[in-house]
Order: structure tokens, then sequence, then C-alpha cells
């Protein structure tokens, strides 16, 4: 079962990298997905996450004061949100109390990063697994496994994180992150487009961005008509859920408004 952990901040990423070692050793079905420590070197950052986050059938997200407003955080959860029930994303709130969580996080019911809050997790999880175990034996794997987990997050609580004392995003946060992300798409590529863009508007940054990351979908034609503030895609054939979040994910970096246009698809 895919477990999507998503994270923000140094703080948020060690409590996200303790989970997704712990959650395995409690329910051995359960494959969690933490990027900092499961994509591979050389690999298509963005496609990478965008294929996990679709792939999910839960997902955790680990909020800290400081980065519930994050744009990528709420952008994941989002993402997982589409794809799966609602009621399978769960803030974590690790130095906050859920109450405290701010929209668009608190639509979900989050839970505390204590004892009784991984409890509640663990137990969701497993009702969903398709390889569920028994609430005997969860209850003993839980008992057995809960100190490790318990020393790691003592530990994280009295580490001091930088980025706390100043307030100041950390390197993964807001517009950091999405660059990255987006030249990862990018991929730097120097191969001529499949298709051009609009040739009224020119060869302009954002129609070029747009342009690769429909060429990696192997999006074979398409007309890109962009203004200051928006930009329309039409596509030779529709977009599938992917793309389309691959396209917001770059609008809000660009503060532009993506707007596509798939093509009506033909009645029998």
């Amino acid at each position: 079962m895919k477990v999507f952990i998503s994270w923000s901040g140094q703080r948020s990423c060690d409590v996200a990298s303790a989970l997704g070692e712990w959650l395995p050793q409690v329910i051995n079905a359960v494959d969690p997905f933490v990027s900092a420590r499961n994509l591979p070197a050389g690999s298509r950052w963005a496609i990478e996450i965008g294929q996990r986050l679709e792939n999910a059938s839960f997902g955790i997200v680990c909020v800290t004061k400081e980065n519930q407003s994050a744009p990528w955080l709420n952008y994941e959860a989002g993402a997982i949100a589409k794809s799966i029930d609602a009621s399978r994303v769960v803030p974590l709130a690790i130095d906050l109390a859920p109450v405290d969580i701010v929209e668009p996080l608190s639509e979900f019911q989050g839970t505390r990063a204590d004892r009784p809050g991984i409890e509640e997790i663990v137990n969701s999880i497993n009702e969903v697994c398709p390889s569920s175990i028994s609430e005997k034996y969860l209850n003993k794997s839980f008992e057995k496994w809960w100190p490790d987990l318990e020393t790691e997050l003592e530990l994280i609580e009295e580490r001091s994180y930088e980025s706390d004392s100043s307030n100041s995003p950390s390197p993964r946060d807001e517009r950091a992150i999405l660059e990255e992300v987006l030249t990862t798409v990018r991929g730097l590529a120097q191969r001529p487009y499949l298709a051009p863009p609009d040739p009224e508007k020119g060869s302009t940054p954002i129609n070029d961005e747009i342009g690769e990351i429909l060429r990696m979908a192997g999006i074979s034609s398409w007309k890109i008509s962009s203004t200051e503030n928006k930009a329309v895609v039409r596509p030779g054939e529709p977009l599938g859920r992917q793309v389309l979040d691959q396209l917001d994910l770059l609008g809000k970096l660009r503060g532009r408004d993506i707007q596509v246009k798939n093509p009506a698809q033909p009645s029998n």
C-alpha cells in the first residue's frame, strides 16, 4: 500500500523521514514515500513526485507552525486528495495543536504527533490497507515498535532548528522547491519541441515551459495563447491529471492563471 508522506522545512522533514522508516515495521504491507529519502539520484524529480502522488492510497502531511501555509505542502495535500478519499489525508501536527492548523489543511481531520495520534494514523492505514492485519496483531506490532519512533520524535523535539528561531523559510520551502520542480520538469532540454508555441505570441518563457511539460508527457501538438496574467493551452489531445497538476504548479510559480482547453471527446 502506497503512503505519501509530505513535508516542508527541516523539522517536518525529520519527522517525515522517521515515520517513513518506522511504518513498514508496524505494517509490512505499507510502502511509504518520503522525497528526502526515496528519490533516486538523477531521477526526474517532478515526474517522480507526480507519479507517487497519483498512486498514493493514503497521505500524511507533516505540519509545523511555520510550514502550514507553504505552497508546496498544500499542493501535495491537494494532489493526494484529488486521487483518493479526503478522509485518507491526515495532517500530523508536530509543534502545534490540530485546532491551530489553518485552511486549507484544516479541511482534513488532523492529529497530534504523539502516541495516541500516531496510533490513530496506524489504525486508519490498516483499515484501508488491502493486506490489513488483525487488531490483535496490529496492537502487538505497535507496542513493539512504538518506543523506536517515540525516541526519534523526542530527539527531534529537543533539536534546535535555525529556521524555527529566525522564522525564515527553509531551503526546500516556497519558491526554491517550486523552482527545483520546474527545473526538473524542463530538464534543461536542448531537444526541439514537437510543437512550437503560438507563433503569434513568439517563443516566450512561459510558453516554452508549458511546452516542455507537454512534450515530456508525450503530447504531440498544442497551441498556447499567453498574456501578462494568463496562458490558455489548447492541446491536441486531452491532458491527464498528472500533467494538469504540473501545469497548475507552474502557474503558481510564475504567477499566471494557466487554463487548459481540452479538446471535446468525440461522440459515439
